[in-house]
């Protein structure tokens, strides 16, 4: 439309102003988007339309966003205790900012790493240099360059306004970082990638088959047709004009169940495969499978189970998804937490971390059978066990008691 091809024009004057003709793989590589070999034009946006896709990310941006984070201090019996009074603490732990909870802000975050690769947020600090809140800031409107071997950033507002940001103000979190460039000027590790743009093609074809079943649903679930008449039979051109005429008018899609009138012998036949012979359910069933494991997501927990599957091997599924796909995602931004959002003179007495362990107990009679070896054999107390159960303590410190075997003994004795 007019307004799009506005807004892309003024795109491309701000980026070429902002970068110069110097690297012109930057600017073509933003404003020309290259269609997957489907035909389809595979962008962050429009991939949030393949249902597996949007699935995947809501799992992850949902699943990471639900854990609590916070910092903890290091104490001297390397031990840790929750920070609740370092400026970082609320922020992190309840809300970044006046309009967001934490959660709210970690479901963007996850969902832009995601999606495009990268996540940025604005850092306002107060007079002393403690950060106050964490403003979201679009990747989609978001330039990074290198600046004398320091990262440039530069933000375009829905306004058009352009705003270079200095990089001690910016928290930029990346998925996979390499290089992004083919000229060599911007350094591994500058930017991330989007998951999106390297399994362009899969989600592509995902993507096709969406267009296509709908088109064949529009078309009453139908394949082509075509007219047989007895051999000798040649009809007039009034004829055939009528013809033409007749089939336009039943193929409108409110006569789609209505009847036709077929003279001299015609036959109407279909032509062509159906999705049956196409294998049409089964491609897409591929297609989910796919994408699935791009984001790294177990297909049942995207509403989309195997006929191998069983309460014992889903169990273990999750714990695997757990382990092998929420962690890396957290440690990924807990480490950005410590080296960008710390200040440097509490980074090693400070640190930030996820609690996984919601998510990584097993059912309650596992739980309770772990529970009674540790506490039977002394590496756990009541009140320990009591709070992985979301119990409090004991009273009176009862519970702080750990119990040892009476047959163990030192082995110097």
């Amino acid at each position: 439309g007019r307004m799009s091809i506005t807004h892309r024009i003024r795109q491309f004057k701000d980026n070429v102003l902002l970068r110069g003709l110097s690297d012109p793989y930057h600017w073509l590589s933003r404003f020309v988007q290259q269609p997957a070999s489907s035909g389809v034009s595979v962008t962050a946006d429009s991939s949030l339309k393949v249902a597996a896709v949007y699935a995947c990310v809501k799992v992850l941006a949902e699943t990471i966003a639900s854990l609590p984070l916070s910092i903890y201090e290091r104490t001297g019996d390397d031990g840790k205790k929750p920070a609740t009074d370092h400026p970082l603490y609320p922020i992190l732990h309840d809300a970044p900012n006046e309009f967001m909870t934490s959660f709210d802000f970690r479901e963007g975050q996850v969902a832009h790493l995601n999606l495009r690769g990268e996540s940025f947020a604005r850092k306002v600090e107060d007079s002393r240099g403690n950060i106050e809140e964490l403003l979201p800031l679009n990747p989609a409107r978001m330039d990074v360059s290198v600046v004398n071997g320091v990262p440039a950033y530069t933000y375009r507002h829905e306004d058009s306004r352009v705003e270079s940001i200095p990089a001690n103000k910016i928290w930029h979190v990346k998925h996979l970082p390499i290089s992004c460039t083919y000229n060599g000027d911007m350094p591994e590790g500058t930017r991330g990638v989007s998951p999106i743009s390297i399994a362009r093609e899969s989600i592509g074809l995902s993507m096709a088959a969406d267009q296509y079943g709908g088109r064949y649903f529009a078309n009453n679930a139908s394949v082509g047709m075509a007219l047989k008449f007895p051999a000798g039979v040649r009809l007039s051109d009034n004829a055939r004009d009528y013809l033409k005429e007749s089939l336009a008018e039943y193929g409108k899609l409110e006569n789609k169940f209505k009847s036709i009138v077929l003279e001299d012998g015609g036959d109407l036949t279909r032509i062509g495969m159906s999705n049956e012979d196409s294998q049409f359910l089964e491609s897409r069933q591929f297609g989910v499978e796919e994408i699935a494991r791009i984001f790294r997501v177990p297909p049942i927990m995207i509403g989309h189970p195997t006929n191998t599957m069983t309460y014992a091997s889903a169990e273990q599924l999750f714990l695997s998804f757990a382990t092998f796909t929420v962690r890396p995602w957290c440690v990924r931004i807990e480490q950005s937490i410590n080296r960008n959002l710390i200040p440097k003179r509490d980074q090693g007495k400070y640190f930030a971390e996820f609690n996984l362990a919601g998510l990584l107990r097993g059912d309650l009679p596992s739980r309770y059978q772990a529970y009674a070896v540790a506490r039977q054999w002394g590496w756990m107390s009541v009140d320990e066990i009591r709070s992985l159960e979301n119990m409090n303590p004991l009273p009176n410190g009862k519970g702080e008691e750990y119990l040892v075997p009476l047959n163990m003994i030192p082995a110097g004795q």
